[in-house]
């Protein structure tokens, strides 16, 4: 268990500086990963290891039944910065926070070591990958945690938005356009039946199964 004092008010430049990273993925931005907490918060956290191969969602319940939750980019960036050797001894993860490409594809921030030099990555939260045993997640107790900070999975809030400006629409579509883009014979089919440009197609198709996910869970709901 490790205590941490972290300042949700500071610039993610700022925390990102404190860190002293030797590299820094540049799609870690205060766009791609905004946040409307504010103020300081003392918090207790854990390094999380399984020792076995798990996907996010597996992780997450586990991480529920304990009485905890993913820790964000921020509180990761807070630990960087107190514990800095951490990150050489194995890939910490931070599962609370996440950014949406273009095309859908979630990615989560992790500290890793990279021969001598610590890094500041994004890794690929795709829902059907496995994590390896090695990883540990930094995860907090829920005990001591005042926030009304969320997480990317077990509370309801966080099934409507992944983040602030990405619907729940919006994930289903990022979804079914991985599959379309994975499915050539698809994408042959739009290509011979329309003659708009293909990519305008595939986006379209991928509302329109998002649209048929929003409308079944709302029967289920």
């Amino acid at each position: 268990m490790y205590q941490l004092t972290v300042d949700y008010s500071q610039s993610l430049e700022g925390m990102i500086k404190a860190g002293k990273y030797d590299w820094v993925n540049s799609n870690i931005t205060r766009d791609n990963f905004p946040t409307n907490h504010h103020g300081m918060q003392t918090i207790e956290v854990e390094l999380i290891h399984f020792g076995k191969e798990l996907t996010t969602q597996e992780i997450e319940v586990e991480l529920e039944n304990q009485s905890l939750r993913p820790a964000t980019l921020k509180e990761l960036l807070a630990f960087g910065a107190k514990y800095p050797d951490k990150q050489r001894e194995y890939s910490i993860v931070a599962l609370g926070s996440g950014w949406v490409d273009p095309i859908g594809r979630r990615y989560v921030p992790y500290l890793v070591q990279d021969g001598d030099v610590r890094d500041l990555n994004l890794s690929w939260d795709d829902p059907y990958f496995k994590w390896e045993g090695s990883y540990r997640f930094l995860a907090v107790s829920k005990t001591l945690d005042t926030s009304t900070l969320g997480s990317h999975s077990t509370e309801d809030k966080t099934l409507e938005t992944l983040d602030s400006r990405i619907s729940l629409l919006d994930h289903f579509a990022g979804l079914a356009m991985q599959a379309i883009i994975g499915n050539s014979g698809y994408i042959k089919a739009i290509v011979k039946n329309n003659k708009n440009f293909p990519d305008k197609e595939i986006a379209k198709s991928a509302y329109e199964f998002a649209d048929l996910m929003i409308e079944e869970r709302n029967k289920r709901v």
